[in-house]
């Protein structure tokens, strides 16, 4: 039984029998601290992406002395830490 704040991903299955179309839905409860595998992959784009925007600000206000590479994948480490 599903209660309120439960985590679950929502899957829908099509199959044609003849010309009838037959939708079923699966329904997988999540634990607590996991997320749906769309969203985390997202959102890790979406730090990644952030970070490498801040690391070029970093370099143009310290006229080229940073290493953006660099720059980027600690923000991004120290990011993705406090994300999940």
């Amino acid at each position: 039984m599903l209660r309120t704040g439960d985590r679950v991903e929502i899957t829908k299955l099509s199959q044609r029998n003849g010309r009838k179309e037959i939708i079923k839905y699966d329904v997988k409860l999540l634990s607590k601290h996991e997320e749906p595998k769309e969203k985390v992959a997202d959102n890790f784009y979406d730090i990644m992406l952030k970070s490498y925007t801040d690391a070029l600000k970093i370099q143009e206000n310290l006229n080229g002395m940073v290493d953006v590479n660099r720059k980027a994948i600690t923000l991004f480490i120290a990011r993705a830490k406090f994300e999940r």
